[in-house]
């Protein structure tokens, strides 16, 4: 993670302190920590002491105690490093999914952590049962709460000390696609699996609206998946195959990546081809003939985000797979693009997600609370080279919102059509030299770690000056 933060800290009063590169002092800058946006507070110096001294005599729920006696605040798991080690077995008749995963933990985050909160779409979703955690090879009892797993560590882990945590579960895929049921499903002859494996984040509300992605991963250095069936399935997914064995088992390599995604199918036909430089092996998956086109538009893609950002696409491999039902979907290294959308959509639909490659994949963000800063980007770029940046069928509405705080007839419109008109106002009125330089500036300084809204428009605003101050303040009134 690029950059650090300092997470606010609850007792007696309420304060939050910004981002380390946050704007110059005197601005109206708040920085933003977890869901909760909070002003810095009023209380007199008098008052302050007073909740100092208490604060000396009580824990604060969920801190760590430091060895002075002083309440520390609770560390976002996402702050921390996991090397992923998977095992999953699908038997495609009952859809029963086996799932066993082994992280190695590092404390990167500089100070002492006593559990890990980790995220699994399978647990709302799949019916998540049989559920087991050890901790060094003990078994401990874990809290699910929504898709958030929480892992006592037993005893304090101190920074830059490592653990070794084991958990295993079975879940069922869904028949169905709608609201988020999709990204645990079999449809129409395809096994989808998004967001399966507990990943390192932070306590967040799987919800029940139907729109945004509730998620936040850091990146992880090194993913491996083995995969097996019960029948011959053909794999796409987030990595590279290192490993066959026979028809119904295979190995999957990732590096560096915020997530690994599977989509399988015994009636995939595979296509492949290269990237224009030829650094990237291209994979289309469909269970028709299209496969090439969708190889094409992948080269194109690719080439043009390479030349926006100027930052590579990172992966040796980068898989387009058709999806049984749903919506189109980004991951790292593999996207999923619906079977029953239309050819003429293809060009918007892979330039999109090909966009968040670079916007969620290589600089991630907290997709819960700055869905702008990588769908008003993506949907952004791909209307400028294919669709047009139309007008929002709903009313003006803020960019700051966390996703459950939009409705779902206008999430999109706001989050995706007010947020790329509003990208555009700046291109427009404040030059297109300026937005690029943001755009590279933004990518390459915050690659590997996590974005937000605020870095975005700051990165705009060191290349703009500080006439954007007005825009951003009526738009993102938390943050200005």
């Amino acid at each position: 993670m690029l950059g650090s933060t300092t997470e606010c800290t609850r007792s007696l009063w309420r304060r939050c302190e910004p981002y380390a590169d946050a704007s110059p002092a005197g601005e109206r800058y708040r920085g933003h920590v977890s869901e909760v946006h909070l002003r810095p507070s009023r209380l007199s110096r008098g008052a302050v002491a007073a909740g100092l001294l208490l604060v000396g005599l009580i824990v604060v729920s969920g801190g760590v105690v430091s060895s002075a006696g002083a309440a520390q605040p609770a560390i976002a798991s996402y702050r921390l490093e996991a090397r992923y080690d998977v095992r999953v077995h699908l038997d495609w008749d009952t859809r029963v999914v086996k799932v066993r995963t082994m992280l190695d933990v590092l404390n990167t985050s500089g100070g002492p952590v006593d559990k890990l909160e980790l995220n699994s779409a399978a647990v709302k979703l799949g019916s998540m049962r049989d559920l087991r955690v050890r901790v060094n090879g003990s078994p401990v009892r874990p809290r699910v709460i929504g898709q958030t797993i929480k892992v006592p560590l037993g005893e304090s882990l101190a920074a830059a000390a490592s653990v070794k945590v084991e958990l295993a579960f079975r879940a069922r895929l869904r028949t169905r696609s709608g609201g988020r049921s999709y990204y645990f499903a079999r449809l129409a002859g395809v096994a989808q699996l998004y967001r399966f494996i507990p990943w390192l984040s932070r306590a967040i509300r799987f919800g029940t609206q139907e729109h945004g992605e509730p998620f936040l991963t850091p990146n992880s250095p090194w993913v491996r998946v083995s995969v097996s069936a019960d029948r011959p399935l053909v794999w796409a997914t987030s990595g590279r195959q290192v490993a066959r064995a026979g028809r119904r088992r295979a190995t999957f390599l990732a590096t560096d990546v915020r997530d690994f995604v599977i989509a399988a199918s015994p009636g995939y036909r595979t296509v492949r081809g290269r990237s224009r430089d030829g650094d990237t092996r291209i994979l289309a998956f469909t269970q028709r003939s299209d496969g090439r086109r969708l190889v094409e538009l992948a080269r194109k893609e690719l080439a043009r985000y390479e030349r926006l950002t100027g930052v590579p696409y990172p992966h040796a491999t980068y898989s387009i797979a058709k999806s049984g039902g749903g919506l189109p979907m980004e991951a790292p290294g593999l996207t999923w693009i619906p079977a029953a959308r239309s050819a003429a959509e293809q060009p918007f639909l892979v330039s999109h997600e090909t966009a968040h490659q670079w916007w969620y994949a290589i600089v991630g963000n907290d997709q819960s609370t700055d869905a702008f800063a990588d769908e008003a980007l993506a949907d952004y770029f791909a209307r400028r080279a294919h669709l047009s940046i139309r007008a929002s069928r709903c009313p003006r509405d803020r960019l700051d919102r966390d996703i459950r705080g939009y409705s779902s007839a206008c999430y999109f419109e706001v989050i995706y059509i007010q947020g790329a008109r509003f990208l555009e106002g700046l291109r427009r009125d404040f030059g297109g030299r300026a937005f690029r330089r943001a755009i590279r500036a933004y990518t390459a300084g915050n690659q590997g770690g996590i974005g937000s809204n605020v870095r975005l428009l700051e990165a705009f605003r060191a290349e703009m000056g500080d006439g954007v101050l007005k825009r951003f303040h009526a738009r993102f009134p938390s943050l200005y």
